[in-house]
């Protein structure tokens, strides 16, 4: 039983170590084809980002001036709307190319991310929500009157 588990063993590692078929790789002086740029934040998510960490914060430091021990909490949440400023903002830097967009863009929807889900832990029996407000709808036109 074992020399036929060994037996396995080997064949399954020979197998694993067969070389496979390797298209050419093409000149070697060839570089490779430049990536396309990332397309950025967009602008409502940067926005709606930018939302929900004012709101975190809002509601924590309201929540601090009652409750002392979350003083620590409101100094951080203040800081958060100007950290995803700074990082929407330097992901349209000239000069800047796709792998340091792509990481100050991750780093753009942390922030965003830790936002919201810091929102979504506080107690709301302790800091009771703040309404949202809503976005201002389109203006209606006014029908005209009936020309009698």
């Amino acid at each position: 039983m074992t020399r036929l588990l060994l037996g396995c063993a080997l064949v399954l590692a020979l197998a694993g170590c067969q070389k496979k078929d390797e298209q050419p790789a093409g000149p070697p002086d060839q570089k490779p084809a430049p990536r396309k740029p990332l397309p950025g934040i967009p602008a409502h998510e940067a926005a709606r980002g930018q939302q929900a960490c004012t709101a975190w914060m809002d509601r924590i430091c309201t929540c601090a001036a009652d409750h002392p021990d979350l003083a620590a909490t409101c100094a951080e949440a203040k800081s958060l709307p100007n950290a995803l400023t700074l990082a929407v903002q330097a992901t349209t830097a000239s000069g800047l190319d796709g792998p340091d967009r792509a990481r100050l863009e991750l780093e753009a929807r942390k922030i965003i991310a830790r936002c919201i889900e810091e929102q979504g832990k506080l107690d709301p029996a302790r800091c009771p929500r703040t309404a949202v407000p809503a976005p201002a709808a389109p203006a209606q036109p006014t029908p005209a009157a009936p020309a009698n």
